[in-house]
């Protein structure tokens, strides 16, 4: 199971990457223009949630970013050599 720290760090690094994706975008436009529910955008944009890949997906086309780009700029928000599984 996955350490509850190494989530909330993980969801905030995806917060944040959404955060900076989604600029001039606000969370009920992208909800009701993606088929997703406003709730879990906004959880999204708080730090409180870690979307489904096929959310993630959506996401991505939401702001017209290719989803490895997406990928890659939430990984650029994690701590060096970050890692959820213990050594």
């Amino acid at each position: 199971m996955i350490e509850k720290e190494k989530l909330d760090i993980f969801k905030q690094a995806l917060s944040r990457a959404f955060r900076k994706i989604s600029a001039g975008k606000s969370a009920t436009t992208i909800a009701a223009s993606y088929d997703i529910p406003p709730s879990i955008v906004s959880k999204i944009l708080q730090g409180e949630k870690d979307p489904q890949i096929s959310t993630f997906y959506r996401l991505a086309e939401a702001f017209e970013t290719d989803p490895k780009i997406f990928t890659a700029m939430v990984f650029a928000e994690l701590p060096k050599n970050f890692m959820f599984a213990d050594e």
